[in-house]
């Protein structure tokens, strides 16, 4: 065993030293440190995603505000949850990198960007700490799914699902999404819509009817104007009907299939995070 490696002259070395003149049963000890300190990392991870996913931040980004308010322990739990949200390993990072990001959330200087190993990126904008990794547009594997209306759409090769359900509006039930809805969930008017429904990255010139705006907009000019990342941009999924967009996934729906004081029946869509699909 070459012993110029540390952790070979700790078995090697170390180790029997230990055995021999301190503990005989040393090396389950540490074994058995290791299990029970993997358990707690892992009990603690769980419960970093039970945080995000119950404040609504389900993608690789969060308002530094938020961050900050976390339990200093738990922050570095959160950020290698975003690291792996964006599409990176949270071994990407070690305890030095963590310190880099935590000095660039509390600056909150924005326009700030940090480059990371391994192509990983954080950048601070408007309040927003997000993450992701640069890579060519051929990098990112092709998208362009029919959504199951109603069930369950898990693209092959990519770490994420869009549920959809069709339900009958009752008085109040519209307020009562929007005051619970997070970025990752909308509602349309299934009378408004007209099926097969799917989802794809973007393409050159699509554009969409933002809520609230009162005419068409170039995606692309979106993007800019609600500061998404370059590096980010062809990442968002796009809901789409007839070829083009209606629901710019954690952003903006389209002005046009929203639901009204009309609406009978609506689809509600919800964006998850999970393991990739193979």
């Amino acid at each position: 065993m070459d012993t110029q490696y540390l952790r070979n002259r700790i078995r090697v070395e170390l180790l029997p030293v230990l055995e021999r003149s301190y503990n005989p049963g040393v090396k389950m000890a540490l074994i058995r440190l290791a299990e029970a300190a993997q358990q707690g990392y892992e009990f603690l991870q769980g419960e970093a995603e039970a945080l995000l996913s119950e404040a609504g931040h389900l993608g690789a980004a969060v308002p530094v505000r938020w961050l900050l308010e976390q339990p200093e322990g738990m922050r570095e739990l959160v950020v290698r949850q975003l690291v792996r949200a964006a599409g990176a390993s949270e071994e990407t990072l070690d305890f030095g990198h963590y310190l880099d990001i935590m000095g660039l959330a509390e600056r909150n200087a924005s326009g700030r960007e940090l480059q990371l190993p391994e192509g990983l990126r954080a950048s601070l904008e408007h309040g927003v700490l997000r993450f992701w990794q640069e890579s060519g547009k051929g990098d990112v594997p092709a998208l362009d799914v029919e959504l199951a209306i109603p069930g369950v759409t898990r693209p092959s090769g990519h770490a994420f699902e869009i549920a959809a359900e069709v339900v009958t509006l009752k008085p109040l039930d519209l307020e009562r999404f929007k005051r619970q809805k997070t970025a990752w969930e909308e509602m349309f008017d299934l009378a408004a819509l007209k099926l097969p429904l799917r989802v794809r990255w973007r393409k050159h010139g699509d554009r969409f009817q933002p809520l609230g705006s009162k005419g068409e907009r170039k995606l692309q000019d979106f993007f800019v104007d609600a500061k998404v990342p370059r590096g980010e941009r062809d990442r968002v999924p796009l809901v789409t009907m007839q070829g083009k967009p209606i629901w710019v996934v954690g952003y903006r729906m389209d002005e046009r299939v929203k639901v009204t004081d009309r609406t009978g029946r609506a689809l509600v869509l919800r964006f998850r995070k999970v393991e990739a699909a193979r």
